[in-house]
């Protein structure tokens, strides 16, 4: 016979239908009010199979995930048997049974709880005529985690003289588990702790008893022994190979736990999955490693050279002349020395200025000197006056150089001859005397300029030996008993060696050393210009050269070439005698 099926699907508490999801290969019309419900008739042999969705209402992580699809399904494999008479006064008949199955993580979550019946017989012929329906409800759960079973009271009747049968009841409610693992933090150096969070809540109608949480720390993670809780109690799991175990006797409907521990990050690269389950539930959360911060050296700010650029010019008005220093910088410059040596001439005191102002100006002697500093861009320009220094100059020259960086330059000024005031002449009368008094003067000549020529002999030296004679202490005997000339060569070269350079200061100041520009006309193959152009100045001076290397020493000594050697070691006892 065709059978009569009202189905009822209550939705468990905490869950909702989701809208539009239900299917099935059977027209239904639905009513969807907290249940699933639908009539149905079925024919004998044929079968209903309906699906749909719930999704989770559930506060907390794991707001509007779904949890599960349901799926039902009925069949008409229905026996009637004469109604047996019963106090009931209803009809009789006993149903077969339907099944249903659904739900995720490869177990099925979805459970239809056929209503109690016992075993069909062979159908017989109804007594009478009259038909009989089913009208018994068959339930369907739908849930994440099912863990118990919900039984409500089954019963069918109809008309009849023979009692009904006995029905059956009972309940349990069904207890529902999720799980939530946190950690923080999640990105951390190899060494580094990192502590877990674990929620474990039941947010179904039942409790649940003998649950364990399994936390799976990985290889790249390990326990910390001791600082587990277990609901705010310290409480040590099970710990095998870093799979760590909890037992929690009984969690009630709608209550949750808390577990935390601390774990040490011991991987040294990647990211790993750390899963925490129970029941059915499960949750997992990456803990990367974070790779260790070197810091990194901080940049030096770079010092950008000071550069100075050098200008001399002059000018003279009869027996007056002016000279006008112009320094420029790009870069800005502090601290620059000026100096300025002159030759013939003779400093008109206080007539220095700096930018029309009087400016402090260090003379020594024939030598003037100033420090000053140049805004980057800026320019200085230093005036001052010289006059001759004897009625018989007509021109001299200034020499001004700057030591710290190796600049020089150089300007001339003439002046007009001093007008001679011619008196009138004068008679005078001598007496006689005799003519070999006037030739005593004479015979002291020779005695004099002999004296002079023992006394201030020139010498030429280049970079080497003057390195040599200041390291071996040589330098003071030499200025006091020669003018020594450098080549412009030379002075590029120590003007780059600041701590020489210190040194030779002073005798560049005092005119003890000198520096001439020379035309090179001897060329010496193997050697820089440098040796051409202190050759090419002794030649000049027709005085000996003084070199610091060797090898050149040698060659030149060779073609016969007036050269001395200043030898590294240990300041030696002078020779007293002048270079011949």
């Amino acid at each position: 016979l065709p059978a009569f099926l009202s189905v009822r699907d209550t939705i468990p508490s905490g869950m909702s239908y989701v809208s539009g999801s239900f299917s099935s290969n059977v027209s239904l019309d639905l009513d969807i009010s907290g249940e699933i419900k639908f009539n149905v008739t079925l024919n004998p042999g044929s079968s209903l199979v309906a699906s749909y969705k719930l999704r989770a209402l559930t506060a907390g992580r794991k707001d509007n995930r779904v949890y599960v699809n349901g799926t039902l399904s009925a069949s008409a494999s229905v026996l009637v048997t004469n109604p047996p008479s019963g106090g009931s006064g209803g009809s009789g008949g006993h149903s077969g049974g339907s099944s249903g199955s659904g739900g995720s993580g490869g177990s099925p979550s979805c459970g239809y709880i056929p209503p109690p019946s016992s075993n069909p017989g062979n159908p017989s012929k109804p007594s009478n005529s009259n038909d009989y329906v089913l009208n018994g409800i068959p339930i369907v759960l739908v849930s994440l985690g099912s863990q118990g079973i919900k039984i409500e009271a089954y019963q069918s009747g109809g008309s009849g003289s023979s009692p009904a049968q006995p029905s059956t009841s009972g309940s349990s409610a069904l207890a529902l588990i999720t799980v939530d693992i946190s950690a923080s933090p999640t990105k951390a150096e190899t060494g580094s702790n990192i502590a877990f969070l674990v929620n474990v809540s039941n947010i179904g109608e039942g409790a649940y008893e003998g649950l364990e949480v399994q936390v799976d720390l990985t290889p790249g993670l390990d326990y910390l022994i001791g600082s587990s809780k277990l609901g705010g109690v310290k409480v040590e799991p099970k710990n095998d190979r870093n799979v760590l175990k909890w037992k929690i006797s009984k969690l009630d409907q709608k209550s949750s736990l808390e577990i935390s521990f601390l774990a040490k990050l011991i991987a040294t690269a990647g990211s790993f999955n750390v899963v925490a389950s129970a029941a059915t539930a499960s949750d997992s959360v990456i803990i990367s490693v974070k790779p260790k911060e070197v810091a990194a050296p901080q940049p030096q700010p770079q010092q950008v050279p000071e550069v100075v650029e050098l200008e001399v010019s002059g000018s003279s008005s009869g027996r007056v002349g002016s000279v006008t220093i112009t320094l420029t910088s790009p870069t800005g410059a502090n601290s620059v020395r000026i100096v300025a040596n002159l030759n013939s001439l003779k400093y008109v005191p206080d007539s220095a200025k700096l930018a029309n102002m009087p400016a402090k100006t260090d003379v020594k002697g024939n030598s003037l000197s100033w420090l000053i500093s140049i805004s980057k861009g800026g320019k200085a320009v230093i005036t001052f006056n010289v006059e001759p220094s004897s009625d018989e100059v007509t021109s001299g020259e200034v020499n001004v150089f700057l030591p710290d960086f190796g600049k020089q330059k150089s300007v001339t000024i003439k002046f007009e001859a001093k007008q001679m005031v011619m008196g009138p002449s004068l008679e005078i009368k001598l007496p006689q005397i005799p003519i070999w008094i006037f030739l005593l003067p004479l015979l002291a000549i020779p005695v004099v300029l002999a004296y002079k020529r023992r006394g201030r002999e020139a010498i030429v030296m280049d970079y080497d030996a003057l390195r040599r004679a200041v390291e071996r202490g040589m330098i003071e005997d030499l200025v006091r008993r020669y003018d020594i000339y450098i080549p412009q060569e030379t002075f590029n070269k120590v003007s780059k060696d600041h701590k020489l350079m210190r040194t030779l200061e002073k005798y560049l100041i005092g005119r003890s050393l000198r520096v001439e520009r020379v035309l090179s006309d001897v060329s010496i193959e193997g050697f820089d210009d440098e040796v051409a152009a202190v050759m090419s100045l002794a030649q000049r001076r027709n005085t000996f050269a003084y070199l610091g290397k060797e090898e050149a020493f040698k060659k030149l000594r060779s073609k016969g070439l007036r050269v001395k050697l200043v030898k590294e070691g240990k300041p030696p006892s002078l020779e007293l005698n002048i270079p011949s």
